[in-house]
């Protein structure tokens, strides 16, 4: 729909791509059930960063993307940035380890 409207009014449309790394690793040594907490942490720290307009979702296992309508890349490299920056500032451990880096 975004791609159409897009075309109708001659405006931007962006799209990000985001892979979390080592969740797999989370899944071996802690569990399923903590690694998908830690998905669901890294879901809302997206959403968190994205305007209303924006179209967060999970696209994969560990893959998040944004549609990020009426953007140019620039605006969407801005938001990617940001939602890295509260990823990496975020405390998400368990037991004393964390999982961010």
């Amino acid at each position: 729909m975004e791609w159409t409207r897009m075309q109708r009014h001659g405006s931007e449309l962006s799209f990000i791509m985001a892979d979390i790394d080592h969740v797999k690793l989370v899944n071996d040594s802690y569990g399923h059930s903590i690694g998908d907490k830690v998905l669901r942490e890294v879901a809302q720290m997206i959403a968190k960063q994205c305007r209303e307009s924006n179209l967060p979702a999970r696209y994969g296992g560990k893959e998040f993307a944004v549609v990020v309508p009426n953007e140019a890349a620039y605006g969407a490299i801005h938001l990617a940035d940001h939602c890295r920056l509260e990823i990496e500032k975020s405390n998400l451990s368990v037991n004393g380890s964390s999982f961010v880096r």
